[in-house]
């Protein structure tokens, strides 16, 4: 069976739509696991929209979906679950919570009062300020307010046509020109954007990022300068390489896929290479990276190459966050990046964070993830407060 045919039936289950042939197979499946993300997908969506019933689901059903969830929580984690007949919105959060965290968290399923526990660590009092749209800045100093949703023809810098086009922002080189047009792009937090330059290279910037380049390229090369981060896929051309300045660190580009992460309020930059060959360097300090590795630049601004999972790290731009092993304290900069907040921390928080968050979650549903390690995080207002 398809994931397609599948998902039919899922639909089709909760609508009470199927007959008892159609229903039996979609059970045998649900016992089977093969289809367990979709269910776990499910989960989270219906629990976002009811009182913590599942519904649609048959009552005297939803104990073998949770028995085939939780036999994938004792897979998953090393502490083993034994499932109990207990109330469905406490048996799925902590599926969702299990299936997120890593070996060595415990997560477990118990009665009512220590998952309310749970939920009392947090204040439903966050009202996130709404995200600003991005903006481009023309050469003049102009500032245009970029709507995610149109098909804008916004007019002419430096030889090129510039387009707004269902969140992405097109340029189009249609003659030579006389002068160079520097613009900027800037992506806001809890936004991210696309962008087209006018040599063919596509870039997605992500939440808090912005992007400098010229309206058409002239010259020997291609510069562009990033604050933030973003994914790129670099148009070739031999005879005039792609160059990013990201702070202290320069990558130098023939054509490829690479992420370059950058932001001003860490402590590193990285360099990340899934396709073709990048050169990057700081003074005297040069590295050729191949698919796979990842150049990172210290404060001291030293480099070092590692090995990565390359694909991994270009997780955000497909709207995920995904963390190994990483401080909690850099976690909580991506989350405010995203869900534009502040965090404040009481006392020192030196744990770490493994695992995979969807950005579709709301900030108490992440929040709820974290609190399940240990942590103490509350909302007041606009800011997060983090604590052991």
């Amino acid at each position: 069976m398809s994931e397609q045919e599948f998902l039919y039936l899922l639909h089709a289950y909760k609508q009470h739509q199927l007959d008892e042939a159609d229903r039996q197979r979609f059970m045998q499946l649900v016992r089977d696991g093969r289809y367990s993300q979709h269910l776990q997908d499910d989960l989270l969506h219906t629990l976002q929209n009811s009182q913590g019933k599942a519904s649609g689901w048959e009552q005297h059903e939803q104990q073998a979906v949770m028995d085939k969830l939780l036999q994938r929580v004792r897979q998953d984690n090393a502490t083993p679950v034994k499932p109990r007949y207990i109330l469905w919105k406490y048996a799925a959060a902590a599926v969702v919570t299990g299936l997120l965290l890593t070996a060595g968290i415990t997560w477990f399923v118990t009665s009512p009062d220590k998952t309310s526990r749970l939920a009392d660590n947090q204040t439903t009092a966050h009202a996130a300020l709404p995200a600003e749209a991005p903006t481009l800045t023309l050469s003049d100093g102009s500032v245009v307010t970029l709507d995610s949703s149109a098909h804008i023809h916004l007019g002419q810098q430096g030889g090129s046509s510039i387009q707004n086009r269902n969140g992405e922002l097109l340029y189009e080189q249609q003659q030579p020109a006389s002068a160079t047009a520097m613009n900027i792009l800037t992506v806001p937090k809890g936004r991210h954007y696309q962008l087209t330059l006018a040599d063919g290279t596509r870039v997605w910037l992500n939440a808090g990022s912005s992007l400098e380049f010229p309206a058409s390229f002239q010259g020997n090369s291609r510069q562009v300068m990033l604050t933030g981060e973003a994914y790129f896929e670099a148009a070739a051309n031999p005879h005039q390489p792609f160059r990013v300045k990201a702070g202290n660190m320069t990558v130098d580009v023939l054509g490829t896929r690479f992420n370059i992460m950058a932001y001003k309020d860490e402590e590193i930059i990285r360099t990340t290479l899934l396709d073709g060959a990048v050169r990057v360097g700081h003074q005297q300090q040069s590295f050729v990276l191949k698919p796979g590795e990842q150049a990172v630049m210290n404060q001291d601004n030293r480099l070092s190459v590692n090995a990565v999972n390359a694909e991994e790290e270009i997780a955000w731009k497909d709207g995920i966050f995904l963390f190994s092993d990483e401080d909690i304290t850099a976690v909580m900069r991506q989350l405010a990046r995203w869900y534009n907040i502040e965090i404040s921390y009481e006392g020192a928080v030196d744990k770490k964070f493994s695992g995979k968050l969807y950005r579709s979650y709301t900030l108490e549903q992440t929040l709820s993830v974290l609190n399940a390690t240990g942590l103490q995080c509350k909302v007041k207002g606009n800011i997060v407060t983090v604590s052991n």
